[in-house]
C-alpha cells in the first residue's frame, strides 16, 4: 500500500529534479546533468579513508591523517567527494527531512560495494547502520544511516542488522577536532553481537569525516563479535 501511494503521488505530482526542477520520469529524483555534478571518488585515494589525491601514488598509500592512526575497522570507502551538490544533497536528506533522497545515496553506496573488489569479494557480509540515540531519532524523525542501509540492502541483497545501538546521547560532532570527537564518542555505543554466520561487517553511515564514529562502532564489534574477519566502512559522502 505504501509503494502504491508513492506511485499515485508521482502521477498526481510528477517528479522533478531535486536541484534544477527539470521534469523527470517516475521514480527518479535527479536529472542526468545534475547527477554529473556529483563527483564519485575514484583512484588514486588513501587506502584507509578514501580521501582522494592527484598524481601517481601506491595502492597501499595512507594519507597523513591516517598514517599514525590505528582504526578498529580495516578500511573505509566513500561514494561521493564533497562538492556543493553532494553536500547539499546530504544536508537536504538529513536535516530537511527529504527521505525520498535515500535511494539515490544508497545507489552510490551500492556501486562502491559491488564495484570494489576488496569489498565484493568478502564473505558472508552484513550491513550495520550507525545508530542514533533515541532522543535524536525522535527529534529528526528517522535515522539517516538506517534509511540508506534499508535501500542498500534491497539493492545489493546483503542483509541489514540493527545490532548496534547508541546508549549515550552525545553532543554534535560538527565543530569538534579529531581528538575531541574520539573523546565525545567514548562508550557511546553498545550491542554489536552478530551471529557467527556473518564474517564481514559493513558499517554504513551518511558521511565519513575523521572516522571517529566508525571507529567507536568498530571497537564494539571487535569486542562483542570477535569472529568477524573484516570490518569495513561505507559512506555516501567523504566529508
Amino acid at each position: 500500500m505504501k509503494r502504491l501511494g508513492s506511485r499515485l503521488l508521482d502521477i498526481i505530482y510528477p517528479p522533478s529534479c531535486h536541484f534544477c526542477e527539470e521534469p523527470l520520469e517516475l521514480g527518479r529524483y535527479l536529472c542526468t546533468a545534475c547527477r554529473q555534478d556529483l563527483k564519485e571518488i575514484t583512484a588514486p585515494f588513501c587506502s584507509i579513508c578514501s580521501e582522494a589525491f592527484e598524481g601517481a601514488i601506491d595502492a597501499e598509500f595512507s594519507c597523513p591523517n591516517c598514517h599514525d592512526l590505528h582504526f578498529q575497522f580495516d578500511f573505509a570507502r566513500s561514494a561521493l567527494a564533497r562538492t556543493t551538490s553532494s553536500h547539499q544533497l546530504v544536508i537536504d536528506f538529513k536535516y530537511n527531512k527529504q527521505r525520498h533522497l535515500a535511494p539515490i545515496l544508497a545507489s552510490y553506496c551500492a556501486r562502491v560495494i559491488l564495484q570494489t573488489p576488496e569489498i565484493s569479494s568478502l564473505t558472508s557480509p552484513v550491513i550495520l547502520p550507525v545508530p542514533l540515540h533515541w532522543t535524536k531519532r525522535i527529534r529528526r524523525g528517522f535515522n539517516q544511516s538506517e534509511e540508506i542501509a534499508i535501500h542498500l540492502s534491497k539493492e545489493t541483497g546483503i542483509p541489514c542488522s540493527r545490532a548496534l545501538r547508541r546508549k549515550h546521547h552525545t553532543r554534535t560532532q560538527t565543530r569538534l577536532t579529531r581528538s575531541q570527537r574520539m573523546a565525545n564518542l567514548k562508550n557511546a555505543f553498545a550491542g554489536g553481537r552478530l551471529p557467527t554466520k556473518f564474517q564481514t561487517a559493513i558499517l554504513l553511515d551518511d558521511v565519513f569525516t575523521t572516522g571517529s564514529t566508525a571507529n567507536a562502532c568498530a571497537q564494539i564489534l571487535r569486542k562483542n563479535s570477535p569472529h568477524l574477519k573484516k570490518i569495513i566502512v561505507v559512506t555516501a559522502l567523504r566529508g
